[in-house]
């Protein structure tokens, strides 16, 4: 029966997971892959947004195609000790923002194989003030964990779990390396033969997590009349990019001219940004300063061009829309690394200062040749799960 629900074309997806979960729970019956998973746990941790927004991806694409499982998502920082979330947050913000140039030291100098052993040295002192993590995968008791996070990997405590890890940037870091991964997911073949030379875990290309909104088409001139975008002039949107020596509002500013559409984001943690934002606006009317968005991949479809920090998450959603990019503030180390792919595949450029603002939106705007869209792997999301059940 189910086999004739699946291949059915009027009943293929919704009407053909329905029945199963509601026959499974009914009858007590389920492919023999899914009848051993009952419960999947996502974990995560808040160094950056990146991380989070992979696993609430993959969260989602759980509860749409698989509503039998039981699944949930934690952030590894909410359930540590009170004192130890205060430094974790606060020391990784603060060093990016003041002491980039020793953040970058620090990550190069952990990317060899010693450093697998210092972290396991670390985790020892950690597990004494992430209890509650502990307590709360072993209450959830999951039979698949996957990780979005290599220090929440790293802390897991012994369980009867599969454990898969999805690295969430376009440069392998030994920090990933574990034993207790069974499968890695990995954004491009470059990552796979580093990780299958130095461990026997299975790695599957699978591409970066991106949120369902990106996967799916939408009318973008539709998007554009209800956004009040009523011109044919460029559009550029401004994503989020505080940290570092090029100031959102001076790129703002910069830019604001009768040649385009600006789209500026200050993001949920930059109020500041944003009051500055506003203040810029006045008589300017192709401006729309936004204090925040959960209607990012809208904005990215109206836009033809964005700019923005070269987060793994950020950049896979922008060549995801096939959007070139101007990358700015780059944190040394991972987004650093990131910025080089973008560079070296055409997929954008890079810039130091101001004074390369104007020549290189130029550039990008005016010269399609100079941009390459990118060719990503289809479903990430549902490939990372879907290899994660039946692993």
């Amino acid at each position: 029966m189910f086999a004739i629900l699946t291949w059915c074309p009027w009943y293929k997806g919704y009407y053909a997971r329905l029945w199963l979960s509601q026959y499974r729970f009914n009858s007590g019956w389920a492919p023999e892959f899914m009848a051993s998973v009952k419960k999947i746990l996502l974990v995560s941790a808040t160094a950056g947004a990146g991380h989070v927004r992979a696993a609430e991806a993959l969260l989602g694409e759980l509860r749409i195609k698989h509503p039998e499982i039981v699944a949930e998502h934690i952030d590894l920082v909410r359930y540590s000790h009170s004192l130890l979330r205060l430094t974790f947050s606060s020391s990784y913000n603060f060093s990016i923002r003041h002491y980039p140039l020793l953040y970058e030291l620090t990550y190069k100098l952990s990317n060899n194989k010693l450093s697998g052993t210092l972290l396991k040295i670390l985790a020892v002192f950690l597990r004494l003030t992430t209890s509650q993590f502990r307590n709360k995968i072993q209450a959830f008791d999951p039979d698949i964990i996957i990780s979005t996070y290599f220090l929440s990997t790293l802390l897991i405590p012994p369980a009867r779990a599969k454990i898969c890890t999805v690295i969430t940037d376009y440069q392998f870091h030994q920090a990933w390396l574990n034993d207790k991964t069974s499968v890695y997911f990995v954004a491009n073949e470059e990552i796979k033969k580093k990780i299958e030379g130095e461990s026997g875990a299975r790695v599957i290309v699978s591409g970066i997590p991106a949120h369902p909104d990106f996967l799916r088409e939408k009318n973008i001139d539709e998007l554009k009349k209800n956004f009040g975008l009523g011109n044919e002039l460029p559009v550029i949107l401004i994503l989020p990019c505080k940290s570092g020596k090029i100031r959102p509002e001076e790129i703002v500013k910069k830019l604001l001219s009768e040649k385009y559409n600006i789209i500026a984001v200050a993001g949920k943690n930059n109020p500041d940004t944003y009051q500055k934002f506003l203040r810029l606006k006045d008589g300017q009317y192709k401006f729309w300063p936004i204090a925040h968005s959960d209607k990012v991949d809208e904005l990215m479809r109206m836009s033809d061009l964005v700019i923005t920090k070269a987060g793994g998450i950020t950049i896979t959603e922008c060549l995801r829309l096939k959007k070139p990019m101007i990358i700015v503030n780059p944190i040394p180390g991972q987004e650093e690394h990131n910025t080089k792919m973008i560079e070296k595949n055409h997929y954008g450029a890079r810039i130091n200062d101001l004074l390369q603002l104007e020549k290189e939106v130029e550039k990008i705007l005016n010269h399609p040749g100079y941009f390459s869209p990118a060719d990503l792997p289809p479903d990430p999301n549902s490939t990372i799960i879907e290899t994660a059940i039946k692993t």
